[in-house]
C-alpha cells in the first residue's frame, strides 16, 4: 500500500448504502508490516481495529497486537495524517465464479449473484505514522502558587500536570504566578527562554519544575462597613512578609464618593498627591492601626473605598494584590 515499499499495511473504506466510497485510509508504519483482522464500530461513531504488527517487535516472526481507535472519518485522534496521490489499487475487480445453485429438496430459489464493483479506485492514500510518545511531567515548587500551561496544549497545572507528546515535539511551557506570588524560575529538563517561559524537546520522558515565591502582602480592614455621624472609623493594616527580604514603597489611598483619591501620609494627613505612606521599607510582620477618624456629619455621604498596595521601591509597579476595604457613610 505504500509507494516503493513491499511491507504491507492495511486499507479501510467506508461505503455509503449505494456502495460509493465515503472515505478511505491506509494505515501502517515505515518500519515493518501491519495486518488488520477485525473492525467494529464504537458507540461514539468511530471504529476500533485489531490486528498485529512487527514494527515494534523483536524479529521476523515476532508480532505484537496492534489496536487502533479511529474517529468517524477514519482519522487517529491526535495523530497528524500524511497524504499522497501515488496509491494504486490493484486487483479490485470482483468476479463471481461457480455461482450456479441447483436447489434440491428445498423451496429456496437462487437470486442474482453477479457483483459489479464501482468507484473502487483509490486516488489517495493517507497514513498516520505510529511514533513513540514520551511523558512530560510538570511539578511546582516554592512558597508561592501559580499555574503552568503548555503549547501544544495538554498541560494545565493547576490540575493536569502530565501529558504524553509524540517524539520530537517541542513543547513551550508558560508560568503564570497567582496575585500573591512571583515566578522565580525553571529547573529540570527544560530551557528558560525568558518571559516566564521554557521549552523542552520530547526525545525522552521529561520533568520540568516551576518555582513560585510568595510575595509580601498588605491587607486592609475596617472595624465596620457602614458609618453614621458620631461613629469612629478605624483602619487596620496587616503585613505578611514574603519568602525573601524585600524593600517596598507602601501606598494607602481613600477613594471618595466623587472618585477623588486622597493618599494617606505618615502623619495622618490625606493629600491628593500620589505619594507613598512609607518609602523603601524593608518588609516585616506588622498588624496595627493606620488611621482613625470620627465622623462629624459634614463629610460627603456615599460609598468610600480604602486601597493599599506595595510597589517596588522607587516605582509604582505593584507587588502582589491591591487590598480594598469599602465602606459607606450616611450623615
Amino acid at each position: 500500500l505504500y509507494p516503493g515499499r513491499s511491507d504491507p499495511g492495511f486499507w479501510v473504506l467506508k461505503l455509503a448504502p449505494n456502495g460509493t466510497v465515503q472515505w478511505q485510509r491506509t494505515y501502517g508504519t515505515d518500519r515493518g508490516s501491519e495486518y488488520a483482522y477485525s473492525i467494529q464500530q464504537t458507540s461514539d461513531g468511530g471504529y476500533i481495529v485489531a490486528g498485529e504488527t512487527d514494527s515494534f517487535g523483536g524479529g521476523v516472526t515476532d508480532y505484537n497486537i496492534w489496536v487502533l481507535k479511529l474517529d468517524g472519518n477514519g482519522n487517529i485522534p491526535g495523530c497528524p495524517v500524511q497524504g499522497t496521490l501515488n496509491a494504486v489499487l490493484r486487483d479490485t475487480s470482483a468476479v463471481v465464479s461457480n455461482s450456479s445453485v441447483i436447489p434440491s429438496g428445498t423451496s429456496i430459489s437462487p437470486l442474482d449473484t453477479s457483483v459489479s464493483p464501482s468507484d473502487t479506485n483509490a486516488s489517495t492514500w493517507e497514513v498516520c505514522l505510529v511514533q513513540q510518545q514520551y511523558t512530560l511531567t510538570v511539578t511546582k515548587n516554592g512558597t508561592g502558587t501559580g499555574t503552568v500551561t503548555s503549547n501544544p496544549a495538554g498541560i494545565d497545572c493547576g490540575q493536569d500536570c502530565t501529558q504524553d507528546y509524540l517524539e520530537g515535539t517541542l513543547v513551550t511551557l508558560t508560568a503564570t504566578p497567582d496575585p500573591d506570588s512571583s515566578f522565580a524560575g525553571w529547573s529540570g529538563d527544560c530551557t528558560d527562554i525568558g518571559n516566564n517561559q521554557a521549552q523542552v524537546t520530547m526525545d525522552a520522558d521529561k520533568t520540568c519544575t516551576a518555582t513560585f515565591t510568595l510575595v509580601s502582602g498588605l491587607e486592609l480592614s475596617l472595624n465596620q462597613s457602614s458609618f453614621q455621624t458620631g461613629d469612629t472609623l478605624i483602619l487596620t493594616a496587616t503585613v505578611i512578609p514574603g519568602a525573601t527580604p524585600q524593600r517596598v514603597d507602601v501606598y494607602v489611598a481613600l477613594r471618595l464618593p466623587n472618585g477623588i483619591r486622597l493618599f494617606l501620609q505618615w502623619d495622618g494627613r490625606l493629600i491628593r498627591a500620589a505619594r507613598p505612606l512609607v518609602r523603601n521599607w524593608l518588609v516585616t510582620s506588622f498588624h496595627g492601626e493606620l488611621f482613625r477618624h470620627t465622623f462629624r456629619g459634614t463629610e460627603p455621604d456615599g460609598d468610600y473605598t480604602w486601597k493599599g498596595a506595595f510597589t517596588e521601591a522607587g516605582t509604582r509597579r505593584v507587588i502582589g494584590e491591591i487590598s480594598q476595604a469599602p465602606f459607606s457613610f450616611t450623615p
